[in-house]
């Protein structure tokens, strides 16, 4: 788990050519974990970030699946990112 990572959240839909999009972030509790409510159905690009491991994205589609979505980052190398 990692604390204190930046969680970000995006989703956007076009609806007879109405555009609607929606950002949302957080920060990961001392468990790792982090949330977000009342969010519309459909695909919801998830972002973390951390200054101690590396970055990771994931395509999330709510309403169809019932499990949480756990995004994988690994720690960064000495020297990395520099």
């Amino acid at each position: 788990p990692v604390t204190g990572a930046n969680v970000s959240l995006y989703w956007s839909m076009s609806l007879e050519g109405v555009q609607s999009s929606s950002f949302r972030s957080s920060v990961t509790d001392a468990t790792g974990r982090f949330s977000f409510s009342e969010l519309a159905p459909g695909e919801h690009k998830l972002a973390v970030s951390s200054s101690t491991h590396t970055p990771a994205q994931e395509t999330y589609d709510v309403g169809s699946v019932a499990t949480e979505p756990v995004l994988r980052v690994r720690p960064k190398t000495a020297g990395a990112g520099k």
